[in-house]
């Protein structure tokens, strides 16, 4: 916990406190984005994995 504040006391004093939210705010933006493209990606290889084990259990 400690290690969080010091963080954002060192950001506030870098960035300043009106540059702070918008750049909190497109922080939260990229992790979202990055969070549904991981989802998409884990989807894709899940849909994969079933479509390869049905197509193994067919053969056998």
């Amino acid at each position: 916990m400690p290690d969080i504040l010091f963080i954002l006391l060192l950001a506030m004093i870098v960035l300043g406190p009106k540059k702070l939210p918008q750049i909190a705010a497109q922080v939260g933006k990229y992790l979202a984005q990055f969070q549904r493209m991981k989802r998409e990606v884990m989807d894709q290889v899940n849909s994969e994995v079933l479509r390869l084990e049905e197509g193994k259990q067919q053969q056998s």
